[in-house]
């Protein structure tokens, strides 16, 4: 059986992110090979705005440049490729649906395939002008309980309701992102398209922090993502067209120095809270042309500058909890990612707007610390979660489910014994009586010899095209003993109602 070895593609505002891996013996995520790619030439610094794609061609050679590094690092090629799609305008629709399983008598237990086609049902939505890009599952209930579950196989009933966050968005920068790829030679199925920011979490948020709750904020270059967790399940995801570059420009601007320069001194020399720094700092650099002298700039202007934006970006991330409901019910805090958590203190500022405990995470989770360079860096928080979906589904249920399936059934259905029957050439006449030999009754004929052991009659052979697989026969099996009066009522009504709920008597199922 060939190897899973699952390459993650990350198409930024800035630049191409791509890393392999595969498991190793411990079960672990060994990252291969990695590169990134940034579009530093002016003529490509607008490519990508906001997550969208402008120029579709250009893009692919840099996904292939990309790919072509981390496959010669790593030393495998990947067979499997999972890519992430970004845009400021995605928005997130709560729905509700329901299915009647008519196919199913009473008391019969969900399975697996029901919650397929009642997520099949809101996945055929129609919504003019976006694609729906997931269907994220929340609880289901039956039979119009009120009480929600979070897991349904295996809970009888007939009507079957549940609870979706439809994650939807423009059809252009998915169209835009697909042509990119074909040009790249990649095929990817949609299946393996994913939102950069759900990604992240897979990355950065541990087991722990899923369950009790958490609040993933990824700060791109273009845009600010928001994703709420709770209960190991998203239940919210949000995006503002604020990041990274929307501080670099207010540098740009406050101290006239041009995009570079104001790069590099937010990398450089930049924090998130202006207390920090003294007001007699100051540093040299570059004129806006050659000709001209370098520039003094106040590196307490630049704190403040930086500190404005900051916050601003954190009342836009407060406000998004607000509107989804989740402002008091998350006890684990703000987890910050992305390239532009890599600013100083900024954690401080958020704890101050939100009032939350805020932590910067690493997208180590899951993966085993041979490469530093990619786990402990933030800007490949949502390559490295596209690596780990290759292995493991954004909805834990799935595996549960999917695990449960494979599971051999212990009971076995019962023995079948065929009847024996006699021909005609083994019946024995009485014959008549030469000598003493045998037993007289006085009528001149002897008992007669105790017949051969009869030869049992071998079953016809099974129909193989009627044949049941052995899993549907474990199922049914499986049912017949863990609700038995269910069985009873569904194959044997009248009777069992004729007799008041009683079973027949002696009819008692065998199993071995």
């Amino acid at each position: 059986m060939e190897k899973k070895i699952v390459c993650g593609i990350d198409v930024g505002t800035t630049k191409v992110c791509v890393v392999i891996g595969q498991k190793d013996h411990d079960d672990k995520l060994d990252v291969r090979g990695v590169s990134r790619v940034e579009f530093k030439d002016k003529k490509f610094k607008n490519l990508v705005t906001k997550g969208a794609i402008l120029n579709p061609d250009f893009v692919s050679k840099f996904i292939k440049k990309a790919l072509a590094e981390a496959i010669e690092q790593a030393g495998v090629t990947p067979n499997q490729y999972f890519i992430s799609v970004a845009s400021h305008q995605v928005t997130c629709i709560p729905k509700i649906s329901d299915i009647s399983r008519d196919y199913v008598s009473e008391g019969d237990e969900v399975r697996h395939d029901d919650l397929q086609r009642l997520l099949a049902s809101v996945g055929r939505t129609k919504i003019d002008g976006s694609a729906i890009l997931h269907v994220l599952p929340q609880e289901y209930s039956v039979d119009g309980d009120s009480e929600e579950h979070y897991h349904i196989v295996g809970v009888t009933g007939t009507h079957l309701r549940g609870k979706f966050q439809v994650i939807t968005m423009p059809l252009k920068p998915l169209s835009t992102l697909l042509k990119s790829l074909d040009w790249a030679g990649l095929h990817v199925p949609p299946k393996h398209v994913y939102l950069s920011s759900l990604a992240s979490t897979m990355a950065v948020l541990s087991d722990e922090e899923k369950e009790h709750g958490a609040i993933l904020v990824d700060i791109g270059a273009g845009k600010t993502d928001v994703v709420i967790v709770q209960g190991e399940l998203v239940r919210y995801v949000a995006s503002f067209p604020v990041g990274g570059r929307s501080i670099t420009k207010d540098i740009e601007i406050g101290c006239d120095v041009s995009e570079s320069v104001a790069e590099d001194l937010k990398l450089r020399f930049g924090t998130a809270t202006h207390k920090e720094v003294r007001i007699n700092e100051v540093v040299a650099v570059p004129n806006v042309l050659e000709s001209l002298p370098p520039k003094n700039v106040s590196l307490k202007n630049v704190a403040v500058i930086i500190e404005a934006r900051v916050k601003d970006i954190a009342t836009f991330v407060a406000a998004v909890v607000r509107h989804a409901g989740y402002d008091r019910k998350i006890k684990t805090g703000i987890v910050l990612t992305g390239g532009g958590a890599r600013l100083d203190s900024i954690q401080d500022v958020f704890r101050t707007v939100t009032g939350m405990h805020v932590q910067v995470g690493r997208p180590n989770q899951g993966f085993n610390k041979q490469k530093p360079e990619a786990t402990n860096n933030l800007s490949y928080a949502t390559a490295l979660g596209l690596v780990r979906l290759g292995f493991r589904s954004l909805d834990p249920r799935d595996e549960l489910y999917e695990s449960l399936v494979s599971v051999p059934n212990p009971i076995q259905p019962p023995v079948q014994h065929t009847p024996h029957t006699y021909t005609t050439g083994q019946h024995h006449s009485p014959q008549p009586t030469n000598g003493n030999n045998g037993y007289t009754n006085g009528g001149g004929y002897s008992n007669p010899p105790a017949p051969a052991a009869p030869e049992p009659v071998r079953p016809p052979e099974p129909n193989k095209e009627n044949e049941q697989p052995e899993n549907e026969q474990e199922w049914k099996w499986w049912r017949l003993r863990m609700d038995l009066n269910s069985w009873y009522k569904a194959i044997f009504r009248d009777e069992f109602e004729s007799r008041g709920g009683q079973r027949p008597d002696g009819w008692e199922p065998k199993t071995v």
